[in-house]
This record gives structure tokens, C-alpha cells and sequence, in this order.
């Protein structure tokens, strides 16, 4: 992710600080690009476990392209750690209580997979009626 416009470039660690199958707490941390120092610090507690359910999760919201306006739910989680992971999908109308709810499991080396067959669940159930235009 970008760091400050006009700034250094920065390196995102996105499961930062989570241990294993606890995400509640979670923190996402930038680094100044070349910071050996900071690099090896923040590898030391950077989970990649948790770094690939957040990114399935963030993955679903962005090919919704969703935003902070978007009334969604997306929770990922192993089934079968470290081979399997479960998505469990919900769009809600931001007015009135109409929501589609899906679920799918695929295999935690194809993040993109599942990202794609959570969202082609969620448009084959008409997801475009509950998104903000």
C-alpha cells in the first residue's frame, strides 16, 4: 500500500502483531522501503497465517469494490489450518433489512480462487440490488 503522497515508499504488513486463529487485535504497520532494522523487527511478529485470511477478506470487499459505505460482512477462517479456508459472506441493504449471506471453502493456495468464488456467489444471488451506486 502507498505510503504518505509525496513520501517515502512504505511496505504494508497486514497480519502484524495477530498470533494464530486470533485476528481481533490485529494491526496493519508501514515501513519506510529500505529499513533493514524495522524490516526484521516487523517480520519477527508478522503472522502470514493471519496475512492471507485478511486478505481473502479484503479481497472480497475490493472486487465488490466496495467502500466505508458498503453494509458488508466477510470472515475467513481455517478449517483445515493450514490447507483450507472457509469464507462466510454477507451484503446488507443499508436501509431496510433485505441481506444475501454465502458461504464457500476452498484451499488456502488460491486466495484468488475463493475471493472469485465468493463473489460469483454473491452476484449469482443479485448482491448489485443491495451495493451503494
Amino acid at each position: 500500500m502507498p505510503g504518505v503522497p509525496g513520501g517515502p515508499c512504505y511496505t504494508a504488513h497486514p497480519g502484524l502483531g495477530a498470533g494464530p486463529g486470533h485476528r481481533r487485535g490485529h494491526a496493519r504497520v508501514e515501513q519506510r522501503s529500505g529499513d533493514t532494522i524495522a524490516a526484521h523487527l516487523l517480520d519477527a511478529i508478522n503472522d502470514p497465517a493471519t496475512a492471507r485470511l485478511l486478505a481473502v477478506e479484503r479481497g472480497v470487499l475490493a472486487q465488490l469494490k466496495g467502500t466505508c459505505q458498503t453494509a458488508c460482512s466477510v470472515h475467513a477462517h481455517y478449517t483445515d489450518k493450514p490447507h483450507r479456508i472457509r469464507v462466510d459472506a454477507a451484503v446488507f441493504h443499508p436501509s431496510h433489512g433485505d441481506a444475501i449471506r454465502v458461504a464457500a471453502t476452498g484451499p488456502a493456495d488460491d486466495l484468488g480462487g475463493l475471493v472469485e468464488n465468493v463473489t460469483q456467489l454473491l452476484h449469482g444471488e443479485g448482491v448489485e440490488r443491495l451495493l451503494p451506486r
